[in-house]
């Protein structure tokens, strides 16, 4: 085993306290990012709790309209067929209705 000269012991001895100083350096950095990014996740979170509880009341509202913009398109079907047959019982609409579908030929 060689024998380390005084040179070499400072150098040694500089890059240990150069190493921990850099270890160091980078562990505070570390705690400071992850104090940050902590803080932004939590507003991201924060954020995203409260698009979900909008999403949610928004589906619930467009639920309701088409509920009840589906009921009143039945109504008005409903109205609708019974129109249609108390035309066909009075007999009235197909008459007119084949009058209109014949084509007419030209008078010569």
């Amino acid at each position: 085993m060689e024998k380390t000269t005084p040179t070499q012991r400072a150098v040694l001895a500089v890059r240990r306290l150069l190493a921990t100083f850099v270890s160091r350096l980078r562990r505070g950095f570390g705690g400071v990012l992850t104090l940050l990014l902590h803080g932004q996740l939590r507003d991201l979170n924060r954020q995203t709790q409260r698009l979900g509880a909008a999403s949610v009341e928004s589906i619930t509202y467009v639920g309701g309209e088409l509920q009840a913009l589906d009921q009143r398109l039945s109504r008005i079907e409903e109205e609708l067929a019974a129109v249609r047959a108390a035309l066909e019982r009075s007999g009235g609409a197909p008459e007119e209705r084949a009058e209109s579908d014949r084509v007419r030929q030209p008078s010569s």
